[in-house]
């Protein structure tokens, strides 16, 4: 299983436009293809960091699929959905992940529906640098339950993994943010990028 991450620089007067059009047009048209699946769409918190981020993360079940998905995109019946989606941003760019660990590894992309229905959720994402191949892990005492961690395929020449946890005591992050305390147990940690993010109501998975 591949995981494609993307971060999309959005025009902030058509940021409303831009979930619009890649809820109802892109979403759906991804899932024509049995092997490619958008799990979720998050804003960056405001006050947080950059404003008008959009960070998601499409799933494809193999090389053979994102190569599909690539052909879809420049020659094929993406193409009108990406040209929309283009003059909404000022720019995207993104990485390939694979899974490090259950249960991204276990996902069953038939079971992921173009559309969810749930509050809007918070996620830290964290962005890892190790000197070692150990993934990393979460604090268990922090307010977040660790959804997927992944390991950071291209384009990368270091030990990069990205570890998406979903906030599930807000009093409890804040304190941990407040004490200071690290994000996990791997001692050879060298650089941690984390976001705040926002997950969407119908952001197929929350």
């Amino acid at each position: 299983m591949l995981f494609v991450r993307e971060t999309h620089h959005v025009i902030g007067e058509r940021a409303r436009e831009f979930e619009s059009t890649y809820r109802d047009e892109w979403v759906p048209a991804v899932a024509r293809d049995a092997d490619a699946r958008v799990l979720w769409y998050a804003n960056q918190s405001h006050l947080t960091c950059f404003a008008y981020h959009v960070f998601t993360i499409t799933a494809l079940r193999d090389g053979a699929a994102w190569t599909r998905m690539l052909e879809r995109i420049h020659c094929g019946d993406l193409v009108d959905a990406t040209r929309a989606l283009d003059g909404l941003r000022h720019d995207v760019d993104g990485c390939v992940m694979v899974p490090a660990g259950p249960p991204a590894r276990d996902l069953a992309l038939a079971g992921v529906s173009v559309r969810g229905e749930h509050p809007a959720t918070l996620f830290v994402e964290d962005t890892i640098r190790t000197r070692g191949r150990e993934a990393p892990e979460w604090m268990p005492d922090d307010g977040t339950e660790a959804v997927a961690v992944f390991s950071v395929m291209h384009p990368t020449s270091s030990n990069e993994f990205v570890l998406w946890r979903r906030v599930i005591n807000l009093d409890l992050l804040v304190a941990a943010i407040t004490a200071g305390r690290g994000i996990g147990s791997v001692s050879d940690i060298e650089h941690v990028d984390s976001r705040l993010q926002r997950v969407s109501t119908w952001s197929p998975l929350a």
